[in-house]
């Protein structure tokens, strides 16, 4: 599912979200396939994901800057991908997040150390030995030495 939000939107989907924004809006010229042909070329990098209803109310709910209330207007094409993109970088941050995620859990684990079997063991024990017996014939030989 993320990667599909990643996903370049389709034409209709950014008429779609246009022509509904025109409903919340004053001043929305008629969503043609002109107008909406240059908001797709603007926003072509905005993926699929950020087209979404949030974002649309989002855009209305915006605080006027310098007395002017900008989310109750009409966009101009700049002025919807500056809103769009913080929501397209959170999609972009979220697949590659997800993608490390995957890469980690596919990665092949190290093989479960095995115990050593009785021939392992009895070489150890007599390296081991042969180090004590080395230690005590050259003099190495400490109080605490066994």
């Amino acid at each position: 599912m993320a990667e599909a939000a990643l996903m370049p939107p389709p034409f209709e989907g950014i008429k779609t979200w246009l022509a509904r924004l025109a409903t919340l809006v004053s001043n929305a010229p008629v969503p043609s396939g002109e107008i909406c042909a240059i908001f797709a070329e603007v926003c072509a990098d905005i993926p699929d994901g950020a087209w979404t209803p949030q974002t649309r109310i989002a855009w209305t709910r915006q605080a006027d800057r310098n007395g002017y209330p900008v989310g109750s207007r009409w966009p101009a094409p700049g002025e919807l991908y500056v809103h769009l993109l913080p929501f397209a970088e959170a999609i972009r941050a979220e697949v590659a997040g997800l993608q490390e995620i995957l890469a980690m859990a596919e990665k092949p684990r190290e093989p479960k150390r095995k115990r050593p079997d009785h021939a392992e063991l009895a070489r150890a024990g007599a390296l081991a030995d042969a180090v004590i017996r080395e230690l005590r014939a050259t003099g190495g030989e400490t109080e605490n030495s066994a």
